[in-house]
This record gives C-alpha cells, structure tokens and sequence, in this order.
C-alpha cells in the first residue's frame, strides 16, 4: 500500500514538471463561488480573422477547421465522461460565453483556451486523427508550446483565469484531455469541500 502511495506521488510530481501544471492555485476565495454554479464547456469557434488571411491556401483552411473540430470533439467527450465534481455541464461557444458574462454570474467554465489564444503555424501540418500528429506534437514539445485549460468565473470570463492546468503541447490528443479533465475535476471537488485545501 505505502508503495503505491509513493508511486503515485512520484507519477504526479512527474507529470505536472513535465506539463508545468500549477498545481493548487486558486484562492479558497474562487472555489467558495463555485458552489451551486453550473459548468459550461466551452468549445472553440473557427476565427474570421484567421480563415481570412489564409484563405487563399485550401489545405491550410482545411487543416485548421479540421483541428477546432477535433479539439470540440475531444472536450465533449472526455468533459463527458471524465468531469465527476458533481456540477451538471452545458456546452456553449465561447461568442455565447461571452454574452453570458455580461448577464450571469451562475456558471463557471472549462476551456481548451490555446486554440483560441495561440496561432501556431506549427497546427496548419496537423492533420487529425492521422500519424502526422505525432511529428508535429513533437516539435511543440521541443519548442515548449504548451496547451492550457483555463477555470474561469463567467463574470470575469474576458479577465484571467483563476487556475490553469498545462499540457505537454499545444497540439490535443486524448490523453491531454483525459489527464487535464480528471485533475481539474478532482481538484474542483477537493476544493469545494475544502476550500482552504
């Protein structure tokens, strides 16, 4: 039993080096006004400005949608499957989160915020779902192009984050979600019992 404790120890403290993840950041001031909130999962919206300016190169258009699509994909799944804090989720845009902010203060949010804030000419040679992944999430690891969740109270959605987890890459895969979704998870539901955690 202790050896497991320990092993898990270790695997954590490996991981969250290894993805800079900031661990046990919020103030027990942001995890008191989680209680009663809903989550929103916020999935991503293709960009005008980006679509315009490479509009003229068909493979790049196709590429870029195709990432948005398999990133939106990867959060319902595994924000379905994997998020156990106990709120009940709703998936919206982040257009509509931000009409929300302007009106609501019930909801907090879960978003894969890198795609949204990061234009990264390494993302126009993914290809999802194919072995051009790999190569391509390799070079943002060597580079440290780090993806990122964001928590954020929905009246300060346009503000920083209260707490952000990292990922080895800018580049989704299943395990970055899977991972991200489950620690913020429990992260949320320790801290919701024990906000001074």
């Amino acid at each position: 039993m202790k050896s497991s404790v320990y092993y898990i120890i270790f695997f954590l403290w490996g991981f969250s080096t290894f993805c800079k993840a900031q661990m046990f950041e919020f103030s027990s001031h942001d995890a008191s006004k989680l209680h009663n909130r809903r989550l929103i999962v916020v999935l991503l919206e293709e960009r005008p400005d980006i679509l315009k300016r490479i509009k003229n190169d068909e493979g790049k258009t196709a590429r870029y949608k195709a990432v948005i699509k398999y990133a939106n994909n990867l959060i319902k799944k595994t924000a379905t499957r994997f998020w156990n804090a106990g709120q009940s989720i709703e998936f919206r845009t982040s257009s509509e989160c931000s009409a929300l902010s302007e009106q609501s203060q019930s909801y907090f949010t879960l978003e894969f915020t890198s795609l949204r804030f990061n234009e990264n000419t390494q993302l126009y040679h993914l290809k999802p779902d194919t072995n051009d992944l790999y190569p391509v999430r390799q070079e943002l690891i060597r580079r440290k192009e780090y993806g990122f969740f964001d928590l954020r109270l929905i009246e300060k959605y346009k503000q920083n984050a209260f707490y952000t987890f990292y990922t080895p890459s800018s580049a989704p895969n299943e395990f970055d979600f899977i991972t991200a979704i489950q620690f913020i998870s429990e992260l949320v539901k320790e801290k919701m019992k024990e906000p001074k955690l």
